[in-house]
């Protein structure tokens, strides 16, 4: 037998382009949350951020604004290239 495979990491793109800057991002890792991604840095309307260092796959994230209002989207896809551009009608989808 070979040795076990670890996840690939991922990366994902987002690009805000809603009214307000995204203060927080987070990634599930299961039941739990990850720690913050933007450490301290908003993505303002027309910026973009790299997430990196998450296992491939679909995720779920949490947006927070700096409100501290949240939106969770689910099956998000953590892979190399992909983008999530967030809009005002994306967070009109949050759970």
């Amino acid at each position: 037998m070979g040795a076990p495979v670890a996840a690939q990491a991922g990366q994902l793109r987002v690009i805000n382009k809603t009214r307000e800057p995204i203060a927080e991002i987070q990634v599930s890792h299961g039941r739990d949350w990850g720690p913050g991604q933007l450490e301290g840095r908003p993505i303002r309307f027309g910026e973009d951020r790299l997430l990196r260092w998450v296992s491939d796959g679909k995720h779920k994230i949490r947006l927070i604004n700096q409100r501290r209002e949240e939106c969770v989207i689910d099956g998000i896809d953590f892979e190399d290239g992909k983008v999530l551009t967030v809009t005002d009608r994306v967070l009109t989808l949050c759970e």
